[in-house]
């Protein structure tokens, strides 16, 4: 069976995920999720990130201790197997237990549900003159 996605946007995207199931997971953290691909003209930008997250950690380990950034659908490959492109990084910076990563491309609607599933979300930009951010529409949609 397939089905057809318009180009654009519509409002009932987000009603097709049905409720919020409970989760189960720890209230005390603050769940921050950057969702799509992860090209290599980001990297100036999660470094930026990564570094501003090891200051805080170094004023406030207690704060700091409470965030999870993830980083989901990262690759533009499908493949569960995909490399990851943001735990290099996060190890760098000494914050490989503050963040995980899914590298396998989501599809649609599941990037949707990790949008609306996040307590906040991370979007980043390149440092290409024409990169289009095509997840902004969504992001703000998901009322993060």
């Amino acid at each position: 069976m397939t089905e057809e996605l318009p180009i654009g946007w519509d409002d009932r995207d987000f009603d097709a995920l049905g409720e919020r199931p409970a989760s189960g997971r720890d209230d005390s953290l603050v769940r921050i999720a950057c969702i799509g691909t992860l090209p290599p003209t980001m990297t100036d930008a999660v470094e930026a990130v990564f570094d501003a997250v090891r200051r805080l950690r170094q004023r406030d380990a207690g704060g700091a201790r409470r965030l999870r950034i993830e980083f989901l659908g990262t690759s533009n490959q499908r493949s569960a197997g995909a490399a990851p492109r943001a735990l290099g990084l996060a190890n760098a910076f000494a914050l490989q237990d503050l963040v995980t990563e899914t590298p396998g491309r989501l599809d649609y609607f599941d990037a949707l549900r990790a949008f609306r599933d996040a307590d906040a979300l991370l979007l980043l930009g390149t440092s290409e003159a024409h990169y289009t951010p095509s997840r902004i529409f969504a992001a703000l949609n998901s009322n993060r």
